[in-house]
């Protein structure tokens, strides 16, 4: 449905990881959710153009995150966990599970 929405599986996928990590660069994007870093980085620069998401750089990595204050922003992301609470198992696990830093040393398995 959201391939259909925003005019390709990049654009859905793109927004599915942003609303889950809340964050995120063009290459982690890329590898996390399968595609090229050319078609996340379109998408990002167009959801940038849009307002919707917004970049800063850090050394030489730009994050892009959600617009703060975008009146659109909170019901895209309603109809986006709707999206993610008719998704399978496997799906989930496979793109939205990702650890983000280590397991504490010690820590039980």
């Amino acid at each position: 449905m959201l391939a259909d929405l925003f005019g390709g599986k990049a654009a859905g996928k793109v927004l599915l990881y942003l609303h889950t990590y809340e964050e995120g660069h063009v290459q982690r994007i890329a590898d996390t959710m399968e595609l090229s870093p050319s078609q996340v980085r379109a998408q990002l620069h167009k959801f940038e153009d849009l307002g919707l998401v917004v970049s800063r750089e850090i050394g030489r990595t730009r994050l892009f995150q959600w617009k703060p204050g975008n009146p659109y922003v909170a019901p895209l992301r309603a109809l986006l966990e709707e999206r993610l609470k008719h998704t399978d198992a496997e799906e989930i696990e496979k793109y939205f599970r990702m650890r983000r830093r280590p397991r504490r040393a010690g820590k039980p398995s």
